[in-house]
């Protein structure tokens, strides 16, 4: 069996030959008056390199096809396909045509894949940079250094989700509370505060539920229109001040009992009454941050 650079040598001589017949260059619409080469010539000259021995005395192009591997077309529409990757010129068509009779990286990839003996090119590596970015990385707003993580700066407002903005913090910067899957969440810090006084409340026999926790902007603004603004005598700060906001506060469902438990034990886990009035809406002011 020949040899693949055998082969490849052979795919030069056949370059040569096709140069040689060509009319406008490869690629090109050619105007000359010179008849572009037959399919005869374009045949022999690639039998020639081939070994036309090997297609019999005339080398046609159907038995050059199928030397070739079967390449379909009755003429050298199929072939000149394969080897080119040009559709071949129509007699019927007018005198201004594209006649391509250079190989083409392709064509001589298709060539060498249908001689006797030839191994399948290996597809190209992946180019690292082409890797796809993925929504989450595309989406990601910009983290905050670890020198502000847990600290809050004089307004009590969290260092690390400052940058957000009230009511606009993302979930996955937050961290559920209460039972899995609840839907409610604060921030880290916050989180894990209430967890421990939850857990320290049923330890006692004390159990209270949770009716709100961090609340967007837009749910602030609804809540404003439904019940007034603090400022004008109704129950709602106003949007982009609430410590719902920054997942800094709850509001909870208390009886006598676990209100009063609250009231005693809530500060030894950084909560307390914030907000006058309202003895469900619980703050969460740590003395160390």
């Amino acid at each position: 069996m020949e040899g693949i650079s055998s082969i490849t040598a052979r795919m030069a001589g056949i370059q040569s030959h096709l140069d040689a017949l060509s009319v406008g260059g490869a690629g090109r619409a050619s105007t000359a008056t010179t008849p572009p080469a037959s399919d005869a010539a374009f045949a022999g000259a690639l039998a020639q390199q081939l070994g036309a021995q090997q297609l019999g005395t005339s080398p046609d192009v159907a038995s050059l096809a199928a030397a070739l591997g079967g390449t379909a077309g009755p003429a050298t529409g199929g072939l000149a396909t394969a080897l080119a990757g040009a559709p071949a010129t129509t007699p019927a068509e007018p005198a201004f045509t594209t006649t391509t009779t250079s190989l083409s990286s392709d064509g001589l990839t298709q060539l060498l894949a249908a001689l006797p003996g030839a191994r399948p090119a290996a597809p190209p590596a992946a180019s690292p940079s082409a890797a796809p970015v993925t929504a989450v990385e595309a989406a990601s707003a910009p983290k905050a250094p670890p020198s502000v993580v847990g600290k809050l700066d004089a307004k009590g407002v969290p260092l690390d989700l400052k940058a957000y903005g009230n009511g606009k913090v993302p979930e996955d910067q937050l961290v559920e509370i209460g039972r899995a899957g609840s839907g409610e969440r604060l921030w880290g810090p916050a989180a894990a505060a209430f967890d421990e006084m939850a857990a320290a409340a049923r330890a006692d026999g004390v159990s209270f539920r949770i009716n709100d926790s961090y609340r967007s902007y837009e749910d602030q603004v609804s809540m404003a229109e439904r019940k007034g603004l603090r400022s004008q005598g109704g129950l709602a700060a106003a949007p982009g001040t609430s410590s719902h906001g920054w997942g800094m506060a709850v509001d909870l469902g208390l009886d006598g009992r676990a209100q009063s438990w609250m009231r005693e034990n809530a500060g030894a886990h950084g909560f307390a009454e914030t907000v006058s009035g309202e003895p469900w809406h619980w703050g969460f002011r740590p003395k160390s941050a």
